[in-house]
């Protein structure tokens, strides 16, 4: 009796999974499925320098689409320029104002040559600010997602010409160990001294602390540091690391293994560091924090 009922309990099993199954493929014939349009982007980037070093240096920006198509497509763009750059003065676009994204491909490339004379010695820097136009004669129109991609044009660069001023402002691709981003910190210049100087950093790891201090040094512009002393943020390692911890108050503290290091050119920051949670001395093991525009 046992196997015939363990049959029967099967095929009634079986039974209701087909008519499941028919009701599921009936209302996916009546609602159908909704593919979203593909749309175009500037993928994850946002930003980003063209160091001018030669007459032939021809630099890249990427643009990618959400989907991949059988034919070529054709998005649109404009240029502008704050610092008052223009073509063909100070820079040409292969193509003009369009990129095309070929077929059966996802990422095309806008291609962008500087009239190497224009800032060859010249101290010019200049900025470009590209977004999609959507114009009637782009195939694919723009992502609410990263519409907009800002270029520094600019001659060859000395990591040992530090302007503090020129690391302030926002860092909208930071990330924790690779990962944990992208989110916004900013940088405050503080004093110069010869060839160091002091920086603050707010929002640093994203998690409510303070404005943290940290100390620059480009005396070597081949080995240029970041260090900083232990400091306090105050936060409840509750908040971050989950209510088991609760009590214990975050702190951050150098690692002693390697010291930081920062680039004027590209305007990126990398800290290395430990968080600390006191008064237990609890820490999750070394961390990297790199902010860049």
């Amino acid at each position: 009796m046992r196997n015939k009922y363990n049959s029967f309990r099967l095929l009634a099993s079986l039974s209701m999974l087909i008519l499941l199954i028919g009701i599921l493929v009936a209302a996916c014939k009546k609602t159908g499925i909704t593919i979203p349009p593909s749309q175009a982007t500037f993928l994850n980037q946002s930003s980003g320098v063209y160091f001018v070093t030669g007459p032939n240096v021809v630099d890249s920006i990427p643009v990618g689409v959400t989907s991949v198509a059988k034919t070529d497509r054709t998005i649109t763009f404009t240029v502008t320029s704050p610092t008052g750059a223009g073509s063909p003065a100070q820079y040409t676009i292969t193509g003009g104002n369009t990129v095309t994204i070929p077929a059966n491909q996802a990422i095309g490339y806008i291609l962008l040559k500087a009239n190497y004379s224009a800032y060859n010695g010249t101290g010019r820097i200049d900025s470009l600010v590209f977004k999609f136009s959507d114009d009637k004669t782009a195939t694919v129109p723009s992502s609410t997602f990263n519409p907009t991609f800002i270029l520094q044009v600019r001659g060859a660069c000395n990591e040992g010409n530090v302007t503090l001023s020129d690391l302030g402002g926002a860092y909208k691709n930071t990330f924790d160990d690779g990962t944990g981003g992208p989110y916004t910190a900013t940088v405050t210049p503080g004093t110069t001294t010869g060839t160091t100087g002091t920086i603050k950093i707010g929002n640093f790891y994203n998690a409510g602390f303070p404005d943290l201090n940290f100390s620059l040094d480009w005396t070597d512009p081949a080995n240029r540091l970041v260090t900083f002393v232990p400091q306090n943020t105050g936060v409840d390692a509750g908040s971050v690391f989950g209510p088991s911890y609760a009590g214990q108050t975050l702190w951050i503290y150098p690692d002693p293994a390697q010291n930081g290091t920062f680039s004027a050119c590209l305007s990126t920051i990398q800290v290395n560091y430990y968080i600390v949670l006191k008064p237990a001395n609890l820490t999750p093991g070394p961390e990297q924090t790199i902010l860049a525009r």
